[in-house]
């Protein structure tokens, strides 16, 4: 009797050490699946964070160059436009020097 108490002692010590061994295997990888999930979750947070800045980065440059824009348009809408004389001014003064430069061509050709 003695001999199979020690060896039904002995299995359940066994039993037991192969119980805890497997516990904490599976803890192990619990947690292994925990960290790299929890990695995961980071990077993912963090390529979101990087989206989002990115894209404000875009929005806030748009809305400058549509700034610019209407500034420009502003400006422009503000300028005054040529008169009528003033174009035909502007166009009798091109045909001047063109007859100018011609009078001068002519005359360094006969000297």
């Amino acid at each position: 009797h003695e001999e199979a108490r020690e060896a039904v002692r002995a299995l359940k010590e066994r039993q037991r050490e192969e119980a805890r061994l497997e516990a904490e295997r599976l803890q192990r990888l619990l947690d292994e699946r925990k960290a790299k999930e929890e990695a995961e979750r980071a990077a993912n947070h963090e390529t979101i964070n990087h989206e989002r800045s990115t894209h404000q980065q875009r929005m806030d440059a748009a809305s400058t160059q549509r700034a610019d824009d209407l500034a420009a348009c502003r400006s422009f809408a503000k300028t005054p436009a040529p008169t009528a004389e003033a174009i035909a001014a502007t166009r009798e003064s091109r045909v001047e020097r063109v007859r100018e430069t011609i009078r001068q061509n002519r005359a360094a050709s006969t000297q």
